[in-house]
């Protein structure tokens, strides 16, 4: 153990992670995934307005959100349908941990430090993803912002993760990488550290954040 992670779990008992540009590189894939979206449509759209706009959302909000600002003549379901068929392959296949990730929470595994994932994306993702790291998946307690019907920055999804753990949100830390992320670790009340994997915001984030770090061999 390091010692900016003994810092950052100084009387705290276990950690919550997000997920997307967290734990796993996949926003570009997202990006990509969107781009493909609005070709098929014909459709012009600021990329990185678009995904500021829909970041700390479940995946029915951006359906609902694309629908009324690009005024679609389509249901949410033939959106998120559409979107799930993309995502699919990308996360059996495609989509890797960080660097070091994978290895920190093995690390955390074998020192009985309780971890959960609470992010904005469905369950089916962390399914398919996991299913190429099954020795962690019945480690992880997740949820999801679809469980609690709410959108990050509001903290509900962090504080039922927590929950079912079995945690208070002064025992816990929360990673995150986004500002919308950040705001919503940060509303919970716990120990908030920032995974800067995109440089992108840099100072604000650090600010939002109790302690940071860019490469998880910071942490073991």
């Amino acid at each position: 153990m390091t010692s900016k992670f003994q810092e950052i779990m100084k009387d705290k008992k276990a950690i919550v992670f997000d997920f997307d540009g967290t734990l796993i590189d996949s926003l570009n894939a997202w990006k990509n995934v969107d781009i493909a979206f609005f070709t098929k449509r014909n459709l012009h759209y600021d990329e990185h307005g678009y995904f500021n706009a829909i970041m700390g959302m479940n995946l029915q909000s951006c359906a609902e959100y694309t629908i009324k600002t690009y005024n679609l003549n389509e249901t949410p379901e033939q959106i998120m349908a559409e979107w799930n068929a993309s995502y699919e392959q990308l996360f059996c296949r495609e989509i890797t941990f960080y660097p070091k990730a994978k290895d920190f929470l093995n690390y955390l595994k074998q020192n009985k430090i309780p971890f959960g994932i609470a992010t904005a994306g469905p369950r089916k993702i962390f399914d398919l993803f996991f299913s190429n790291h099954s020795e962690l998946k019945d480690d992880i307690t997740f949820v999801s912002c679809d469980d609690v019907n709410t959108n990050k920055p509001d903290p509900t999804v962090y504080f039922e993760c927590m929950k079912r753990m079995g945690f208070s949100p002064d025992e816990c830390v929360v990673f995150e990488d986004s500002v919308t992320g950040l705001q919503g670790a940060v509303n919970t009340g716990s120990r908030v550290v920032c995974a800067l994997t995109d440089q992108k915001k840099r100072e604000e984030k650090i600010k939002l954040a109790h302690h940071y770090f860019e490469d998880y061999s910071e942490l073991i």
